[in-house]
């Protein structure tokens, strides 16, 4: 990631832990996103995979 301010990089955080999904979707109590912030002014947006 890129400071908007200065255009130096900005260290992240990755620390978190994503659900692996269920093989049926209809059995699976996780939230069909998860979301993450990365840095003050980025978001990670995960799909489960048993969404799709």
């Amino acid at each position: 990631m890129i400071d908007f301010l200065d255009d130096t990089p900005v260290a992240g955080s990755l620390d978190t832990v994503w659900h692996a999904g269920r093989p049926s979707p209809g059995h699976d109590p996780a939230p069909e996103f998860q979301v993450h912030a990365y840095t003050e002014h980025t978001v990670i947006l995960r799909q489960n995979k048993s969404v799709h």
